[in-house]
């Protein structure tokens, strides 16, 4: 459920934020747009913990998982393409169209310091914000005799400060130093 939701609704919101926003002040839209990470992870973490130790752990993953559905229909009715004008576009033989390999958008990419850096970037928080999600609970639980509840407080608030503070900050950050050099 979630690689469907993430594949099909991370790059048409970058789409619409592009349309949306002009290029200067782009970053921090699309930083705004990723809070909705750290802020929706807070909130399921610290939700989760209370219900997982008022009823159960599973009532919490179907509470977190119902209250998603409940939100998608107003996304439906907020959300919604901006019109463009129609590009005026000549017709074109089958065989005059230029193939794409995969090895050429390989190249394109990899003369790009840009796509290097972010890569190495996405892939660091990935390692550690999976890491800090999945032990940092269970160990805070087992070394010094925390709650569920008091984790889910702590790894709430860790969320919602520097992870959400660290994502709208850096998209500020973004839209400044593009200015310099974009």
């Amino acid at each position: 459920g979630v690689g469907v939701g993430e594949a099909g609704g991370v790059a048409p919101s970058y789409a619409l934020i592009a349309d949306y926003y002009p290029i200067e002040r782009r970053a921090r839209a699309l930083g705004i747009y990723s809070m909705g990470i750290p802020i929706g992870l807070a909130v399921g973490v610290l939700a989760g913990a209370y219900i997982a130790t008022l009823v159960n752990w599973r009532v919490a993953f179907f509470t977190v998982g119902i209250a998603g559905i409940v939100i998608a229909p107003f996304f439906l009715w907020i959300v919604h393409d901006r019109a463009k004008p129609p590009v005026p576009v000549a017709p074109v033989a089958a065989s005059a169209a230029p193939r794409v390999t995969l090895w050429t958008v390989f190249s394109i990419l990899a003369a790009k310091p840009a796509f290097w850096l972010m890569a190495f970037a996405a892939g660091c928080s990935s390692l550690a914000g999976y890491g800090l999600a999945l032990w940092v609970p269970k160990i805070l639980m087992t070394r010094f005799d925390w709650s569920l509840i008091t984790a889910g407080q702590f790894m709430g608030s860790l969320l919602l400060t520097g992870g959400a503070g660290g994502v709208f900050l850096g998209g500020v950050l973004a839209d400044r130093l593009g200015r310099a050099d974009r």
